[in-house]
């Protein structure tokens, strides 16, 4: 504080905290007004400082884009200024993808940011992750496999989640005969469009 005003660190809460403790009365800083900060800036600058020190975990940049993308910033304003403070380039789809991983349930967030869950794996599960009924069952699975082997793999995930659709009546397989002579098909994405029984996983 300073004064009536309160003053927050952006960069160097470390070199602060050793300042006092080498009980220092003075430290040289750059003072900015966050008032004139554009939306969503102050994460940015935020998230550069931190990228420039240790590499972010997938699921801390995403729920950054995610932040931004709820100060309303389009996907091509969080690019363009990503690439403007130094970041790696990223495409409109990688950040897409990235942001919709905050939507997924935090056990699942957490083993992606303990890597037991690679970014891409979890994806699959989006359509489908938040299914009534699907996420105790899906989070025993996954924890079994997790007992015996390091990290789930893409057949383990989806061999999971195929299971308890099952098990669990949460979707129907039964209505293509594939096991007999004169098998029927139908057109799925016509009959079954904006059904509430519809699940899409790994296509």
């Amino acid at each position: 504080k300073d004064g009536k005003q309160q003053h927050m660190i952006i960069d160097g809460e470390r070199r602060w905290r050793a300042a006092k403790l080498a009980k220092l009365k003075t430290v040289p800083a750059i003072v900015v007004d966050v008032g004139t900060y554009e939306a969503g800036q102050l994460l940015l600058d935020q998230v550069s400082v931190n990228q420039l020190r240790e590499q972010l975990k997938p699921m801390e940049l995403a729920r950054v884009l995610r932040g931004l993308r709820d100060r309303k910033l389009t996907t091509n304003d969080i690019a363009a200024r990503l690439a403007k403070q130094g970041h790696k380039a990223m495409t409109k789809s990688q950040i897409d993808a990235l942001v919709k991983l905050t939507a997924l349930p935090d056990y699942v967030q957490e083993m992606i940011d303990d890597q037991t869950l690679a970014p891409t794996i979890a994806a699959l599960l989006e359509p489908v992750a938040n299914l009534p009924g699907l996420g105790k069952d899906l989070r025993k699975r996954l924890d079994a496999e997790l007992a015996w082997k390091a990290k789930i793999e893409k057949a383990d995930l989806i061999d999971a989640v195929n299971d308890i659709l099952q098990d669990n009546d949460l979707v129907d397989l039964t209505a293509t005969d594939s096991w007999s002579r004169n098998p029927v098909h139908f057109d799925w994405k016509v009959r079954c469009k904006g059904c509430e029984h519809l699940v899409q996983f790994d296509g």
